[in-house]
Order: structure tokens, then C-alpha cells, then sequence
């Protein structure tokens, strides 16, 4: 059993983080080309240039085998609806290319441009592609409403996590 620090995604933001931060690029073909620091979400980083990659062997929550097997730099847990503090600290430290998330990655976007301004691409489920100029005051104010929590993570599936009490 570990216990994971986690910040946990308001019930009140859902809707609204659903929405593209960015500029939503749409088609029904494959979107490439695109060259940017982040991409996040096996698909989007697969077909776009990318100097880090966030990726959680999942499409459209269906586990699929998108990269290489040697692919993954670091794993890091990251249960859904959280940004785990772990995240945040491989994000930050800019050492690891390619982060393979174990759990969901969704909320990552949020946590790349927290202390900087960098470019992302991420996917918009069934739509297309956003590009988003990361803006790090907005993107801090977002985080500061998420609830410190611990989650306890057991036999490495995120699936079968439990919610401790919130710390605060």
C-alpha cells in the first residue's frame, strides 16, 4: 500500500475544465505537425513534435498499447480527477522526457504551466486538438482550488484506490 498527496479536482470545475483552454483545433481526420514543449495524451503525442510527453496508455479511457514498450522515461501515479504531487515534481524537474502515467492524465495540462509559460497540445475527446499558450497566474489560481487530499493506492492498479480524509 502507498499513500499518494494528491490535489483533487473540485466537483464545481468539472464542467468548466471540460472546455478547451486553448485555441480547439477540429477535424475528423488525424491532426499532426504541430510543434510545441508539452503534449498530453497518447494520440495528440504521438502525431505531434513535442519536447515532453505525457502519456497514459489510454484512449478515450480504453487501455491501448500506443508506444513502444521502452517508451516510458518514469512512471508516475496520478489517480483520475487528481493532480498527484509526484506529477508535479517530475513536471517541474524537466529531466524526463516521455511520462507514462499510470491512473489518468487529464489534469496534467494544469500542471505544466503552472511556473512558466510554455506551449501544450492536448486532445479534445471526439472533437480535435487544443493549443494552449499555458498563462501561469490563471493556471495557479485554478490549482489553489483543488483539495489536498491522500489517496492510498494499492497493488498497482489506480482503480482500486480509496479516499482518505482530506487533509485540510
Amino acid at each position: 500500500m502507498t499513500i499518494i498527496p494528491v490535489l483533487q479536482l473540485p466537483f464545481h470545475l468539472r464542467k468548466d475544465l471540460s472546455k478547451p483552454l486553448g485555441v480547439l483545433y477540429v477535424s475528423d481526420n488525424t491532426i499532426s505537425g504541430f510543434k510545441v514543449d508539452y503534449s498530453v495524451g497518447d494520440v495528440v503525442s504521438r502525431n505531434q513534435i513535442s519536447e515532453y510527453r505525457v502519456v497514459d496508455n489510454r484512449v478515450m479511457r480504453t487501455r491501448r498499447e500506443i508506444e513502444k514498450k521502452d517508451f516510458c522515461d518514469i512512471h508516475v501515479v496520478n489517480p483520475p480527477g487528481t493532480i498527484s504531487l509526484n506529477t508535479l515534481t517530475f513536471l517541474n524537474t524537466r529531466f524526463f522526457k516521455n511520462i507514462c502515467i499510470i491512473g489518468e492524465e487529464d489534469l496534467v495540462v494544469l500542471g505544466i504551466g503552472r511556473d512558466r509559460s510554455v506551449t501544450t497540445a492536448y486532445g479534445q475527446p471526439r472533437v480535435g486538438v487544443v493549443l494552449y499558450k499555458t498563462d501561469p497566474v490563471y493556471i495557479v489560481n485554478i490549482i489553489k482550488t483543488f483539495k489536498p487530499t491522500l489517496i492510498v493506492y494499492n497493488n498497482n492498479h489506480v482503480d482500486l484506490i480509496e479516499r482518505c480524509e482530506s487533509i485540510v
